[in-house]
């Protein structure tokens, strides 16, 4: 279950942020602020989202999740006692905390106008700022490539067991012209 929340998190940000992308050339168009229709703040946040779940499905999957766990926010504190842990992939080295450091650095930023330099909302933070939204969103996507291929029968057993066949079929036929993103969730699923 934290999976799939997870890759539906990181699917509603690639959405999101190609929306707002396209928002974004609108506005030079129409020559209309587009402030509250442009969302990189939520793009970042829904990075983090995915993220913190899938580190979580990972303890399930590996380790057990204790409760304690369960209601951690903070990816790098969960990524950091994932990798201590003395069953984590060490031979070859797994890191992941590359990935999640990217993704941390928005936590409070995208989500509190006090966390921002000056003080300001984080749609306004964001507003110009789609690179720190396109690096979110690929760190979360080499992040779950490389959970993918952990070579452990539980992480296996964690992508096979989600059904994703049938929603990825109805999204490829929504649009025969276009790749979807949800082709990518597919292919981490699937190998």
């Amino acid at each position: 279950m934290w999976l799939i929340q997870a890759l539906n998190d990181y699917e509603a940000a690639k959405l999101l942020l190609e929306e707002s992308k396209w928002k974004l050339d609108q506005q030079h168009e129409d020559n209309r602020p587009l402030l509250v229709q442009i969302f990189p703040a939520q793009v970042c946040f829904l990075a983090h989202e995915s993220m913190e779940k899938c580190l979580k499905s990972l303890f399930l999957a590996l380790f057990g999740l204790r409760r304690r766990l369960a209601e951690h926010t903070n990816v790098a504190d969960l990524c950091k006692e994932l990798q201590e842990n003395p069953h984590w992939f060490h031979e070859p080295p797994v890191d992941l905390m590359p990935q999640v450091l990217v993704v941390s650095s928005h936590f409070l930023r995208c989500r509190y106008p006090e966390c921002n330099i000056p003080k300001m909302a984080p749609a306004e933070a964001y507003r110009h700022n789609f690179e720190e939204a396109n690096e979110a969103v690929s760190a979360v996507e080499k992040f779950l490539r490389t959970v993918r291929a952990l070579p452990k029968e539980e992480v296996t057993q964690m992508f096979d067991a989600i059904d994703h066949s049938m929603p990825l079929e109805a999204e490829r036929q929504m649009d025969h012209n276009s790749e979807p993103s949800c082709m990518l969730i597919q292919h981490i699923c699937c190998g």
